[in-house]
C-alpha cells in the first residue's frame, strides 16, 4: 500500500492525499475538534485486516505501538474520517467495569469506549503502508 501527501507550494497549510493499493484500505480518522492531534486507526479496523486477534495483536507488537481508549460517544460526535470513501467499522464496545459515577445515564456513556492506536511509521510498517510526501 502506497500513500502520498502533497504539499500545496502557494499554501502550505493544504496537503492532498492519494493512496493506492491492491487491498482495501483502513480508515483514518480525526477529531473535528482537535485538529492538531495526531490522526488514529480504530484497532478493530487494524486487527481485522491483519486477521488475527486483538491478544495476538498486542503480545506480537505491544513494544511498537500504543493502544489507547476513546469515548464512544465523543468518537460518534467529534470524529471526522480522513479518507474520501467511507467504509463501515464493526467494533466492540469494551466495558470499563471500574468506573463510578453518580447518574446512571452517565455512567453508561463514560463506560463504552473504542481502542483507538495513533497513526505513526511503526503502525504503518505493521499495516505495510508506505508513506511518501512529495
Amino acid at each position: 500500500m502506497i500513500r502520498m501527501m502533497m504539499m500545496d507550494d502557494d499554501d502550505d497549510d493544504m496537503e492532498y492525499e492519494f493512496e493506492a493499493s491492491c487491498r482495501p484500505l483502513l480508515n483514518l480518522y480525526t477529531f473535528l475538534h482537535k485538529p492538531n492531534q495526531c490522526p488514529f486507526y480504530l484497532v478493530c479496523d487494524v486487527i481485522k485486516s491483519l486477521k488475527m486477534t486483538r491478544e495476538i495483536f498486542i503480545n506480537k507488537y505491544h513494544h511498537m505501538v500504543n493502544i489507547s481508549r476513546i469515548n464512544r460517544s465523543d468518537f460518534e460526535t467529534n470524529g471526522l474520517i480522513v479518507q474520501l470513501e467511507k467504509r463501515r467499522s464493526n467494533c466492540k464496545i469494551l466495558n470499563d467495569k471500574n468506573k463510578q459515577t453518580m447518574n446512571e445515564q452517565q455512567q453508561q456513556q463514560q463506560q463504552h469506549e473504542i481502542e483507538i492506536v495513533y497513526q505513526s511509521e511503526q503502525i504503518n510498517r505493521i499495516l505495510d503502508i508506505e508513506l511518501t510526501v512529495i
